[in-house]
Formats: C-alpha cells, structure tokens, sequence
C-alpha cells in the first residue's frame, strides 16, 4: 500500500468499525467485561480498580489543553476511584475532581486531590511503565506475529510510545510490553488493518474476556 495512499484507508475503515460499534447496546460492552473511553470502546475500569487493589502503580492518559499529538502518563491513585454508595465501583467517573476532555473521556486533575502536589508523570517517574493497555478503533494480526492497531487518527499513543521507548532505551531498560483492549467486533482478520512506519505494533490483544497471542493467530 502506497503512503499517500494510507490515509484515506485508516479513514474508510475507522468509519466503517464506528458504524458497527454505534449499534452495540451498551450491556453489549459490558458483558464483555471491562479511565472509561468512549461509549463504543471496551470499559477498562473495573480493571483499573483491580490494578490499585492489587497494589500496582497505575497511570492513565492525559493530554495537555491544546496539545494536538502530545500525551503524558499521569498517575492514578486509590482516592481517585469513586465509589457508590455500597462500595462498589461508579464506572460513570463521577466522583469529585473528575472533568471530561471534548470526547468525554474522564481527566484527572494535574494535582492530587489529598495532598495538592503535582501528579507523578511515567516519562520522570523513577518507576518505569512494564505494561501499556491500549483501546483503538480496530485491531488485526500481522504477518510479522506481532498485531496491528488503528486508533483514531491523532496519534497520541503512537508518539507517546515512540517517546517512551527512547527513554527506556537511553537508560538501558526494556520498552513497555504492548496489549490492545478490543471487543469482539473489533478485532478483524490479519492484516486487515494498515498500517504506516510510525504506528505502533502490539504484542497482544484483549478481546473481551480473551487473549489473542501471537501463537493462536498465527
């Protein structure tokens, strides 16, 4: 596929998974289980919970106002996660400090709601990311046994991870393992989705409540 050509087919695609996503009731995403995307994206935070619980370090997208490419990995702490009234988690994100970005997506403040300091940002952090979850549009194996991703046409995850591997890399440290969160029809057959020198190959995906690997599609 020509470069030039690219573009246009990311787009005719993005709109043709859209359309079929739109029609998914929302009980259909939550029986596939799973920071909350968009309404026709998996749910990921029940599994967020599940990472504070279980005492992991969690950091959730954020990006800067009028930032057009650029991301940062803020991280996520237990007081962040509002609760219902009987304890169980409010997958709504309504809780205090919660604002939505112009997609709806919740965004945490840049300053902790218990302390007021600053958020501790993955690129400065003295922990390292060992584990990036990415949602997207569509999702495909590739005949290199890794899988292909299609986001949303901004590239935020594919700078950031460009980005990150290079800090990873100058620190001689491992870059962070890849696994893409996909419902059922979103994942599509292999090389299915194209893609361009700048995106992002995943190691895994996650779709629904089930791990494609490299050796089941390949």
């Amino acid at each position: 596929m020509s470069t030039s050509s690219l573009p246009s087919v990311k787009r005719a695609l993005r709109k043709q998974i859209q359309t079929i996503l739109r029609s998914i009731p929302p009980e259909g995403i939550l029986a596939q289980l799973y920071l909350p995307t968009v309404h026709s994206e998996i749910q990921t935070f029940e599994l967020i919970k599940h990472a504070l619980d279980a005492g992991k370090s969690v950091y959730v997208p954020f990006i800067p106002a009028g930032s057009n490419t650029d991301m940062q990995m803020l991280r996520l702490y237990e007081e962040d996660v509002p609760m219902t009234e009987d304890g169980s988690t409010d997958s709504g994100l309504k809780g205090d400090g919660w604002n939505r970005d112009k997609w709806g997506i919740p965004v945490l403040p840049l300053t902790r709601k218990d302390t007021g300091l600053e958020r501790e940002d993955a690129s400065t952090s003295a922990h390292y990311l060992d584990l990036i979850l990415l949602p997207g549009v569509a999702f495909s194996p590739t005949a290199s046994s890794l899988f292909s991703r299609l986001g949303h046409g901004k590239g935020y995850y594919d700078k950031y991870i460009t980005q990150y591997r290079s800090i990873c890399a100058g620190k001689n440290r491992p870059g962070p393992k890849l696994i893409g969160l996909a419902l059922k029809e979103q994942f599509l057959d292999k090389n299915m989705v194209p893609i361009g020198e700048w995106d992002a190959n995943l190691d895994e995906v996650l779709v629904g409540d089930h791990v494609r690997t490299l050796s089941e599609d390949n």
